[in-house]
């Protein structure tokens, strides 16, 4: 009880650890997906991962405020979990039938351009400043080297469709976080969470349903390490790191927040080293080392106007996220 206090009184610790969970739980959902579709269709098991998410945060939060949510706030749920839940992971979930994950996390990077550009576009935000291109086209560089771009050479048909499928899922979850921004309600970052994750999920279990992904499920044949892996993802990689995330969009500038996109893969490839006996190289080296510097400018970069401090932003803001659990 004294930890949580000596929280609600520091918010500078509390981005810190928000910041941390989406930096560092987001970039092991990649091994985490990798383990739980093995024995289980993606979509089916991305509608188990969301709903079940979903309901744990949903519970959380209705036990804390006593607030059920009204029709309205169901309805931006709805729209947020269409943009930020099934449009932002269904094309990148369909793409890695025939691309390989390390083009998908190079694509899913240009995520923080469609923020800055989409929060300029919009007049949620004004014009990116020079330090905020630095950082973005230090980060483009970072990605672009740790995977090599050689490799798109000679790609298929199919595979240039799975690549725009991924930029697309990347442009829309672009734009639901920037939209997200405007349409804020009276709900906790919880509640918030809660709603766009069980819509989300709705949303998958219909697509695998319309799919036939159903009609090849095995319950028999669905392996622990599997059942494990969607427990983690519906845990840290649902309810803490989208909580986090969500609490981050309304504390900070969508570029800062956008950062991850270039964190996650650096994450991947350290637990692919550490889980899965991958090699590190010198281009991995030099990419990290560009995407350190490319996060340093982008969270270090002037504050435009208008943007709250910590100690300055909206009681909402300073209670307990997930990360704090």
């Amino acid at each position: 009880m004294a930890r949580l206090l000596a929280l609600r009184r520091c918010p500078k610790a509390l981005v810190a650890m928000a910041f941390f969970a989406v930096y560092v739980f987001w970039g092991s959902t990649y091994i985490g997906i990798h383990f739980a579709i093995q024995t289980i269709p993606p979509f089916l098991m991305s509608s188990v991962r969301f709903i079940l998410a979903g309901l744990i945060l949903f519970v959380f939060a209705f036990v804390k405020s006593k607030k059920w949510p009204s029709l309205k706030e169901w309805g931006i749920a709805a729209i947020l979990g269409f943009l930020l839940i099934f449009a932002g992971n269904a094309g990148s979930t369909w793409a890695v039938k025939y691309i390989p994950s390390s083009w998908s996390a190079l694509l899913v990077a240009t995520e923080p351009i469609f923020i800055v550009l989409l929060a300029w576009f919009l007049k949620f935000d004004g014009k990116p400043s020079w330090r905020v291109v630095v950082g973005l086209l230090l980060g483009v560089a970072g990605i672009a080297c740790l995977f090599g771009l050689d490799a798109v050479k000679g790609i298929s048909p199919i595979q240039f469709v799975a690549m725009a499928a991924v930029l697309v899922a990347a442009f829309c979850w672009a734009l639901g976080s920037v939209v997200s921004i405007k349409l804020q309600s009276s709900l906790s970052p919880h509640m918030a969470s809660a709603l766009m994750l069980v819509m989300g999920g709705v949303m998958f279990g219909i697509l695998g349903m319309l799919s036939g992904e159903a009609s090849t499920v095995r319950l028999s044949q669905v392996s622990p390490q599997s059942l494990l892996a969607v427990l983690y993802l519906a845990v840290f990689g649902s309810v803490v790191a989208l909580t986090s995330y969500v609490w981050l969009l309304r504390k900070c500038n969508p570029h800062r927040v956008a950062t991850y996109a270039f964190v996650n893969p650096v994450v991947a490839m350290v637990l692919g080293w550490a889980l899965a006996g991958e090699a590190l190289t010198v281009n991995s080296a030099v990419a990290a080392t560009l995407i350190v510097a490319s996060t340093a400018v982008l969270v270090l970069a002037k504050r435009p106007v208008g943007e709250l401090e910590p100690e300055e932003a909206p009681s909402i803001a300073t209670e307990p996220v997930a990360v704090a659990s």
